[in-house]
């Protein structure tokens, strides 16, 4: 009798052992799980705090300028800063270029495109842009051939150290346009003009 007690004992300790083992077992695996989803959670924040996506442009990069009533129809270049932090012009006279460290044309604030008057021996894309009036429309085109339409509001012609930078190049909430080129008469100890025609334009 005392045998048979002390072998089902056995068994019941047996099956305690083996049931606390399957609970302990899946505890386990249950932590181990909740600890991986953790450390998934967890990459994935870091991944969109670490690489934002980025809004895409509304407007896309400025190719083509085209302005009906002057027959002008050109390429647009790229142009920055020079390192003395002058305006670039574009290599080519027949050629614009776009301000690209300022709004692309068709986003808010002043997009800025300037222009050759002309070279040592002609006349250049912009050597007829002070015969452009008030309402005249100027076109934008970007990579994909999608037009940007302006409008011209004003005419201005500045000497050349009293230009109002900020109205030309600073924020605005309306999308602009400012065309730029040479104006005034030639100063050979300077090499350049006296002064310089901007032509303010909105979109339409």
């Amino acid at each position: 009798m005392n045998r048979l007690n002390s072998m089902l004992e056995d068994r019941r300790i047996f099956f305690l052992n083996f049931f606390f083992s399957l609970i302990l077992g899946a505890l386990l695996i249950f932590n181990i799980a909740i600890d991986k989803s953790l450390a998934a959670n967890q990459n994935n924040s870091h991944h969109f705090l670490a690489f934002p996506i980025a809004a895409e442009a509304s407007v896309g990069i400025p190719e083509h300028l085209i302005i009906p009533s002057l027959k002008i129809n050109t390429a647009i270049e790229e142009v920055g800063l020079s390192s003395s932090g002058e305006l670039e012009v574009p290599k080519k006279s027949d050629n614009v270029g776009w301000y690209q460290l300022g709004p692309r044309p068709g986003e808010a604030g002043n997009a800025v495109i300037d222009g050759h008057l002309d070279t040592s021996d002609s006349a250049a894309v912009f050597w007829n842009l002070k015969k452009l009036k008030p309402g005249d429309e100027i076109d934008v085109l970007d990579g994909q051939g999608k037009k940007t339409a302006f409008k011209v509001d004003q005419l201005q012609s500045y000497n050349l150290t009293q230009a109002p930078m900020d109205q030309i190049f600073g924020a605005s909430d309306s999308a602009n346009l400012n065309l730029i080129t040479c104006d005034g008469t030639w100063n050979e100890a300077m090499h350049t003009y006296t002064k310089r025609l901007v032509v303010y334009a909105e979109k339409m």
